[in-house]
């Protein structure tokens, strides 16, 4: 099962039919905390051309040492920091590693947001102006993203993602959260509610599907 630990509600989804309306006007109400622009992307910043920036097992410099970022790497997801604000947690394959904040910098370039869940398994991407879905019973399908307020990882204000497709549209709900997919020990910065209307069965209400997401792709 995807479990969620609940941090700040961020992104809605453009209303299709009533069920979706009262999700939005929940979200409206809930209050928007200032806090650290994550999850988002960094580069790193400040290393030596001979040096690396080491990912470390915990957040402490006596940790072993899991992996390395070259000095000029880019696109790095953080999903959260540790209780000081010194230590970034960020991902790597199946797990989480840490590194030294300080040695990070914005990174301000556009990402294509890969979200996935299981019981069914399924994935999307979302790359404005195109999206791509595939579910177990669902062959891959191709859509148009026909509202995008702000794009990821900007975290300022609301964001929406509406996809249609010939025969069927989605409108996803994503918010900042610590998500696990619930078959590794990684944590995910993202958690994402889809609603996904069917044009062949328009009387049976959108199918609900949750999940996590990451911007490092999938």
């Amino acid at each position: 099962m995807l479990s969620f630990v609940p941090d700040v509600w961020l992104v809605e989804g453009r209303g299709m039919k009533s069920v979706i309306c009262v999700i939005m006007a929940v979200f409206l109400a809930l209050p928007v905390w200032a806090e650290p622009v994550v999850p988002g992307l960094f580069r790193v910043s400040g290393v030596a051309s001979n040096d690396v920036l080491n990912i470390r097992e915990e957040p402490t410099v006596r940790s072993p040492i899991l992996s390395a970022y070259p000095f000029d790497a880019r696109g790095i997801e953080v999903v959260g920091y540790n209780e000081t604000g010194r230590w970034a947690k960020v991902g790597l394959g199946e797990r989480n590693g840490w590194v030294a904040a300080k040695f990070l910098t914005a990174d301000t370039s556009a990402a294509p947001l890969g979200c996935f869940g299981a019981e069914p398994f399924w994935n999307l991407t979302i790359d404005a102006p195109d999206a791509r879905y595939e579910g177990v019973d669902t062959p891959r399908i191709t859509m148009n993203v026909v509202r995008a307020q702000s794009r990821l990882p900007d975290v300022s204000g609301v964001a929406a993602f509406d996809l249609d497709g010939i025969d069927y549209a989605m409108s996803a709900i994503i918010r900042p959260r610590q998500c696990s997919d619930g078959m590794s020990d990684r944590m995910y910065g993202w958690g994402i509610d889809l609603m996904i209307h069917r044009a062949a069965t328009p009387t049976d209400g959108p199918t609900h599907l949750a999940g996590c997401c990451t911007l490092q792709g999938r």
